[in-house]
């Protein structure tokens, strides 16, 4: 008697008798998996390269048509809406886009016209929805993938044609063994000098180090088992099953014991026997030591990110190329642009080359030389030094408001304006001076009109506004 993984064929049944199967198999396929470690750009892997590129380029198109929007509104946070100290440029709105995108919580202008704004909230919905995509993928993506081949059965080209290589077999002298010698001479051909003596040894042959597998083919029940056994979680079937058969037990010829264990099997299939024995093996936990494995490997090291810190290396060196470039402009390309008198009108652009160019030299220079050209009314004693140049500078800048010219014209007569580039600290001083002397005529019409009201009204406080009146000269 033979009660083993002994599988019912025509060949086997000429010479032994067989009872009645008590478990149906086919032939698979089992191949090993390989963790790889995730390279320096798997960061940008949840996104593919035509998305990342989409992302920037909206970014920047949103960026343009917040700038176009802004300054075409009346109600723009720009000179022709709104003159104010600050005006939104093609810059700000890059800062907004780039920090709208990727959360960040600095201070940053945002549109005043409701056209800008609604378009900001569109580009906040675009940025969640991509940042929730790119979030939900990049955890699979971090930890690691797991290759195998990908064999869709007895009949994928990989079998019929391996490549140089590639390895595969099964048990010699075996129920698959003859199954494929029947079926497909030329697979069989190529795969008997690779080919395991038992079944145990096939699986050892797959999973050593290198491999000397890349699949096994062998009784599907028998593979199910392996993986259900193994420890790494390093196995798994692939493709359709095929060459459906049964395990029977082997009997001699003409035995009266097969009429007898087939009725006994018939019962323990009809009375649920065979499905517990099943389910006792079979049903086990897959993969004895898979809670540990997946834990160490969602334990993320340096490597996973190591992309990103490459990234930001790569920042620091751009940051030091930006600064070098802040400090060409500033020294060389700035100067020739005060010089020229051109291009003088930067504020849809940035705010901050606006003011370099409209409100004062860089670092004093210009400054001191003006002052040298201007005479000695513009001479300051040499008795303080450079203390008292930067005191007198000072007290300069806190009277000093920008303006914003839309045009040339704009301004009115030949007055010069503080943000023009023309005469030096005279000029402004008498330019002050003629300001407040207009405001204080406009001070004293307002409070003899508010006098007279009070007169008219009855208000017993009418004799206030006559002496603020009389004491405004005397401070003149």
């Amino acid at each position: 008697m033979a009660v083993t993984s002994f599988s019912i064929n025509s060949a086997r049944s000429q010479v032994v008798d067989f009872t009645s199967p008590f478990f149906s198999t086919s032939l698979g396929i089992m191949v090993r998996t390989r963790d790889t470690a995730s390279p320096i750009g798997a960061f940008m892997w949840p996104l593919h390269w035509s998305m990342w590129v989409g992302v920037f380029a909206a970014l920047h198109l949103t960026a343009l048509f917040l700038t176009l929007y802004e300054w075409r509104s009346p109600y723009g946070l720009t000179p022709r809406g709104r003159n104010r100290g600050t005006v939104f440029s093609y810059s700000s709105a890059l800062n907004l886009c780039y920090a709208i995108l990727f959360g960040r919580t600095v201070s940053s202008k945002t549109p005043k016209c409701p056209t800008g704004r609604f378009l900001m909230n569109l580009w906040a919905i675009f940025c969640l929805l991509v940042l929730s995509s790119y979030t939900a993928n990049l955890a699979a993506v971090m930890v690691g993938d797991k290759t195998f081949e990908e064999l869709s059965g007895i009949h994928d080209p990989k079998l019929h044609h391996p490549s140089q290589g590639f390895r595969f077999g099964t048990v010699w002298e075996s129920s698959a063994e003859a199954y494929i010698k029947a079926s497909f001479p030329e697979m069989h051909a190529h795969m008997r000098r690779h080919s395991a003596p038992t079944t145990p040894h096939g699986v050892a042959m797959l999973t050593s180090d290198p491999p000397k597998l890349n699949a096994f083919i062998m009784d599907k029940s028998l593979l199910d088992y392996e993986v259900s056994i193994d420890a790494d979680c390093k196995l798994l079937t692939v493709g359709k099953p095929f060459a459906i058969e049964g395990y029977g037990i082997g009997l001699p010829q003409n035995s009266p014991l097969t009429s007898n264990l087939s009725e006994f099997i018939s019962r323990y299939k009809s009375s649920g026997f065979i499905d517990l024995l099943h389910d006792k093996w079979y049903k086990m936990v897959p993969c004895g030591k898979r809670v540990f494995a997946v834990t160490e490997t969602l334990q993320m090291g340096v490597y996973h990110f190591s992309g990103l810190f490459v990234l930001l290396c790569l920042g620091l060196g751009s940051a030091l190329l930006t600064s070098l470039g802040e400090h060409v402009f500033y020294r060389l390309v700035l100067p020739r642009i005060r010089r020229g008198n051109k291009l003088q009108y930067w504020l849809h652009t940035s705010q901050k080359i606006h003011r370099a160019l409209n409100t004062g030299p860089p670092e004093g220079q210009q400054e001191r030389a003006e002052q040298e050209r201007s005479g000695p009314k513009d001479e300051l004693p040499a008795t303080d030094g450079a203390g008292r140049w930067r005191r007198v500078r000072r007290a300069v800048e806190r009277e000093r408001r920008v303006r914003f010219l839309l045009e040339p014209g704009e301004a009115g007569g030949d007055r010069p304006w503080l943000c023009s580039n023309g005469p030096g600290l005279q000029a402004e001083l008498r330019e002050l001076e003629l300001r407040i002397e207009a405001a204080r005529e406009r001070l004293r019409s307002a409070l003899l009109r508010r006098g007279e009201l009070r007169a008219l009204l009855g208000d017993g406080t009418r004799l206030r506004p006559l002496r603020l009146l009389h004491a405004a000269p005397a401070e003149s």
